[in-house]
């Protein structure tokens, strides 16, 4: 396990409910809530300090949830391909990525995120902010929808996490979507 990561996320998520207070507080409503998985079918950034804790984390999965990821990896990259897009691009069309019908290969059966405590930054600062979930139904046909913004924060938990590469290692901010990224360093090619 990554120290930095840890601090990292500890940090962000320690910003993230005080944000999320005030946001309520001003009357804007946030409905995301555990079970509601509609940003695990949205496009999510990954950095590689990230993708190795949740590498490490499925790799001591127990080998039948290993294979259930490992699949699902397989899966999204058949459906990047079918809908044309590239599993490399890392700012795909998102209605095309939308209308694919994409999951995230680490959303379990019952909706809920296999390796929730180390998500990356790109899922844990995914905060709709609308009346109710809705809005999230609806991404082939709108795909930009209003989030609460996390700038400051992810700014300073990603310094954190990148360590003594510190603003030199911001160029690697995405390195890619999670499943590939992950994928890639679990041997998962199409």
């Amino acid at each position: 396990m990554n120290p930095d990561v840890r601090k990292a996320y500890a940090d962000f998520d320690v910003e993230a409910s005080r944000l999320l207070k005030r946001v309520r507080s001003e009357g804007k409503s946030v409905p995301c809530k555990k079970g509601c998985s509609a940003c695990c079918h949205d496009v999510a950034w990954v950095v590689q300090p990230e993708a190795s804790e949740i590498v490490e984390r499925v790799r001591s999965m127990p080998r039948k949830l290993r294979e259930q990821v490992v699949e699902g990896l397989r899966q999204w990259l058949v459906g990047m391909r079918q809908s044309g897009l590239d599993p490399d691009d890392i700012r795909p069309d998102l209605r095309t990525y939308h209308r694919a019908k994409l999951r995230c290969p680490l959303l379990g059966a019952q909706g809920l995120c296999m390796v929730y405590d180390v998500r990356p930054m790109a899922c844990r600062g995914h905060y709709v902010q609308a009346p109710d979930s809705s809005v999230c139904s609806n991404r082939a046909v709108e795909p930009v929808i209003d989030t609460v913004e996390f700038p400051l924060a992810i700014t300073q938990a990603v310094m954190t996490m990148l360590g003594d590469r510190g603003a030199a290692g911001l160029a690697e901010l995405r390195d890619g979507l999670l499943p590939r990224v992950v994928g890639k360093m679990l041997g998962v090619e199409d």
